[in-house]
């Protein structure tokens, strides 16, 4: 563009092509374009080179060089002195802009760009570090609230192998569990006598030889049964000596629940026929399960239908209606938005190609023109002749 200008003639075709990739680099980000000029004996000389600027930071003063975010690209002032920018993409999709001589020392502050991307680039930074992070995160926090509730549960049983204290989750790769390492317990699944799938039993001196434990319980801690007017109540020991639920009426020869049964944390016992004395009678645990005993098994099943702090409230169902509901009118709205601006690009790029491009119409009279004017002239040559 230079040679062709200074010849005193115009480089159109160059010209175009350069507009077209402006046009393609203005796509990928938001960006101001400055022909770069050198000023002779009071004569301003067009160069052929742009300056491609984001906000307040070049980051590169030749057209023909590209260089990747995070890329150091040294680069020659027009005053002739070295220099290199190095640029950083952030995670909200900025850039920091930083500008050293070729020593590496700072010669320009910092700046933060952030948020002034635009276009292509800063659509897919977006998506990529805030749209897709919060879902990834969201859905950790399911895998990690999934695996935490069936979990604590889990452990509270025993297997067949009369062992409890398993996890049933865990951590493919390590570290804490998310929906990228979540998998069921390995040991579980070469040997699944060992799922704990029963509970606990106890013993309640001198009132039941063999009593179920809820799912609640926790056999770390110490129970006791009150007996008072042919009147049960459950107590424990987690901050002294406490009543857990309310009473039940001894029914002999009969099976019968104390405790908190929204908990599930009971004890369960057939009553003997004659009503016992009143008094307390201590509950010793045993770390042995009954073959067929699925009662853990069904609390971690019922657990679908609780509410988990952890997923703030929902349940497992809700939550991932939940979310997979909010992708849902996110993509909707993405897509209307950009259909939306569609029809903005194309009304402003009919306005653009109204001032600077070519119409076919407009060209096809003139073709007419040029043409009834070369025959009037044969007929004048004709004449002549």
């Amino acid at each position: 563009i230079f040679t062709i200008t200074a010849a005193g003639m115009s480089p159109n075709d160059l010209l175009d092509r350069r507009d077209l990739l402006v046009d393609k680099l203005a796509k990928i980000a938001a960006i101001a374009v400055e022909p770069v000029t050198i000023d002779h004996g009071g004569q301003t000389v067009d160069t052929g080179a742009v300056r491609v600027r984001l906000q307040s930071g070049y980051i590169d003063a030749d057209a023909d060089s590209v260089y990747d975010p995070g890329e150091e690209a040294t680069i020659v002032d027009w005053g002739a002195k070295a220099f290199v920018h190095e640029l950083q993409v952030g995670a909200d999709g900025g850039i920091e802009w930083q500008e050293k001589d070729v020593a590496g020392n700072d010669v320009g502050l910092p700046q933060d760009v952030a948020g002034a991307l635009g276009g292509e680039l800063e659509g897919l930074l977006y998506a990529r570090d805030i749209l897709v992070q919060g879902y990834l995160s969201d859905l950790n926090q399911f895998a990690s609230g999934l695996a935490g509730v069936v979990n604590t549960q889990h452990r509270r049983g025993l297997g067949l192998d009369q062992l409890g204290d398993r996890d049933f989750f865990v951590a493919g790769t390590g570290g804490s569990v998310d929906a990228s390492n979540i998998e069921v317990n390995p040991d579980l699944v070469a040997n699944p006598a060992k799922l704990a799938a029963g509970l606990w039993r106890a013993e309640i001196d001198s009132l039941a030889g063999d009593a179920q434990v809820g799912p609640g319980v926790e056999h770390s801690l110490l129970y006791r049964v009150e007996v008072l007017g042919g009147q049960l109540r459950l107590q424990e020991s987690s901050d002294g000596w406490q009543y857990v639920g309310g009473s039940t009426t001894w029914e002999a020869d009969q099976q019968v629940t104390v405790g908190d049964q929204e908990t599930g944390e009971t004890l369960s016992f057939l009553c003997g026929s004659g009503a016992p004395a009143d008094g307390t009678y201590a509950v010793t645990f045993r770390n042995e399960v009954a073959s067929g005993d699925g009662t853990n098994a069904l609390a971690i099943a019922q657990l679908r239908r609780e509410a988990v702090s952890a997923l703030g409230g929902f349940t497992f169902d809700d939550y991932y209606k939940n979310l997979i509901a909010r992708l849902g009118v996110a993509s909707n709205e993405a897509q209307r938005m950009a259909e939306n601006q569609n029809v903005l690009v194309e009304q402003l790029n009919q306005r653009k190609e109204s001032i600077s491009g070519v119409s076919l119409d407009e060209e096809m009279v003139n073709l007419i023109q040029y043409q009834y004017a070369y025959q009037a002239a044969a007929r004048v040559i004709t004449v002549v002749d």
